[in-house]
C-alpha cells in the first residue's frame, strides 16, 4: 500500500525537478519535521496548482523537503518529506486558514492527501527503504502569509496512530507545467 501512495509523491517531486533549478529560490528561514522521536530540518517548499475541483475549489498541492534532491536519480537517499493535498476558494493561491483532513470530497480549506517520511531513502520503484513513513489519514495545517512569505504549522496522523508536528516558514517555489 505504502509503494502505491509513494508513487503520486514521487511523480509530483519528479515533475518538480524536470521543470529547472528553482531549489534555491525556495530556502527557509525556519522549518522543522518531527516524527517518532525524530527530527529533520525542512529547507524547501513548492506548491503545485491542479485546477478546478468542480465545486468551486481548487487543487493546491504543498511539499515540503529536507534538501533539494535529483529526483531524476534511481534512488533518492536520505530526505525528509511532507506532502500535503490543500483545497483552496482560489487557483494557485494557498490561502491562510486551517486545512482540516477529511477522506471526503474535496471542499474549501480541506486536505484529502498526504504523507510524510523522515531520513527517508527510497528505490526507483518508489519503495521506502529506509526510514520511517506514512500516509496522512487525519490532522490539520494552519497557514498564514505576510508578503509573500508562508508560516505553515502542522499536526498530522496515520492509520497506525503514527504523529508528525512541524512547521515551516518562507517562499513556496512554483511548479510549472511544461
Amino acid at each position: 500500500m505504502k509503494k502505491l501512495l509513494l508513487i503520486p509523491l514521487l511523480a509530483l517531486l519528479i515533475v518538480m525537478v524536470s521543470c529547472g533549478d528553482d531549489d534555491g529560490d525556495s530556502v527557509s528561514t525556519n522549518g522543522q519535521l518531527s516524527f517518532d522521536g525524530e527530527t529533520a530540518t525542512l529547507t524547501h517548499a513548492y506548491i503545485e496548482d491542479y485546477g478546478e475541483n468542480g465545486n468551486g475549489s481548487f487543487d493546491v498541492d504543498i511539499t515540503l523537503t529536507s534538501k533539494a534532491v535529483d529526483f531524476n536519480a534511481d534512488n533518492i537517499s536520505n530526505v525528509s518529506v511532507v506532502y500535503l493535498d490543500l483545497n483552496t476558494s482560489q487557483q494557485n493561491v494557498l490561502e491562510a486558514g486551517t486545512y482540516t483532513y477529511s477522506d471526503g470530497e474535496r471542499d474549501e480549506f480541506v486536505m484529502v492527501d498526504g504523507f510524510v517520511a523522515i531520513n527517508a531513502s527510497f528505490d526507483s520503484e518508489g519503495n521506502l527503504t529506509q526510514g520511517k513513513a506514512f500516509d496522512v489519514a487525519g490532522g490539520t495545517v494552519t497557514v498564514s502569509v505576510s508578503s509573500g512569505v508562508y508560516s505553515i504549522s502542522f499536526t498530522l496522523t496515520g492509520d497506525n496512530d503514527e504523529r508528525a508536528t512541524g512547521s515551516f516558514t518562507g517562499t513556496l517555489t512554483p511548479v510549472e507545467d511544461n
